[in-house]
């Protein structure tokens, strides 16, 4: 289940957020650990909300936001001003006092929860929480066949992408009637375009066609790529206990949903009626397919922008 916009990595239970946060913990020294840091929190009876914070300069700015509500992971402690740095689930850092979070556990991935929160934790101890992170995914992929991640994006980075999306010239698609279930899942009302830009015919190792997107600004989508390839590198050396390996990562696609008026653009073709075209490659999108379905080990879906909803995942 989707709630609002939160953004989220679908890529399979025990507690989520004990799984992964008492190695983060573990990872600091003795001189640093507080009750709060590495765990899941919400804000609650803070005042007037919260000046931001940046990370970079370690220092709050003039920027009043309203965090109570808010859930989110605790990075550090700031001795200087008595205060935890949260990271919020809506990619803002605020400073808050201990007095004004509890504790939070998410609800089960049914229920609009998720599995695992994306590893974020302060004094360059990422490593270890990197590793607990990615055996959580790893147990939950063998246990139910999907992991739900809660990942850490902003309203502004969301709208960026949301306006990227948004190009006259990026070169939406429909896939063949009788493959886009194969690719794409049931009841599919999507299009589809690619994020990779000029993509070399040489390392079209997934042998799906891609247009020519040179003129593209994918900068938006680049944390988005970022954290699939991520995802992939840290779970790679895990998922051989699962009987399945993997060595290519397939162009990432974006995917959205289409409007009434948008429908009758993007009718999907059927390979059958290109058949009576003798010129028209009608058993190139078969061959694709074929070649597809025999590669693939892992899919990955991140959530930048959505109005909820279900999701459903079918054993096979």
């Amino acid at each position: 289940r989707i709630q609002g916009q939160s953004p989220a990595i679908s890529a399979g239970a025990r507690g989520p957020a004990e799984r992964l946060l008492p190695s983060m913990e573990a990872s600091l020294s003795a001189s640093q650990v507080r009750p709060l840091v590495g765990k899941l929190v919400q804000v609650f009876g803070l005042p007037g909300g919260s000046r931001s914070y940046d990370e970079s300069s370690q220092e709050k700015t003039q920027e009043i936001v309203e965090v109570n509500g808010e859930c989110g992971c605790c990075i550090s402690w700031l001795g200087s001003s008595e205060s935890y740095l949260i990271r919020t689930f809506n990619g803002l850092s605020v400073t808050v006092p201990e007095a004004n979070l509890r504790e939070w556990t998410p609800p089960p991935t049914e229920e609009g929860g998720f599995d695992a929160a994306w590893p974020i934790i302060d004094r360059g101890e990422q490593g270890q929480a990197t590793a607990s992170f990615a055996q959580t995914v790893v147990s939950c992929l063998g246990d139910k066949g999907y992991c739900v991640i809660q990942t850490f994006m902003s309203d502004q980075e969301r709208a960026d992408a949301w306006a990227s999306s948004q190009e006259q010239d990026r070169d939406f698609f429909r896939l063949k009637r009788e493959v886009e279930t194969g690719y794409m899942g049931f009841d599919s009302n999507n299009k589809v375009a690619w994020l990779q830009e000029g993509r070399e015919e040489e390392s079209d190792s997934d042998r799906l066609n891609s247009p020519d997107e040179e003129d593209l600004d994918n900068t938006a989508f680049r944390a988005s790529s970022e954290l699939i390839t991520s995802v992939s590198s840290a779970i790679g050396g895990l998922v051989t206990s699962l009987g399945i390996s993997y060595s290519y990562l397939m162009t990432p696609l974006l995917r959205m949903s289409m409007t009434k008026t948008e429908e009758e653009d993007y009718l999907p073709e059927s390979v059958r009626d290109m058949m009576h075209d003798s010129d028209s490659n009608w058993s190139e999108p078969i061959q694709e397919y074929i070649h597809f379905s025999k590669r693939k080990r892992l899919s990955v879906m991140h959530l930048i922008e959505n109005g909820g909803g279900d999701i459903w995942f079918y054993p096979k």
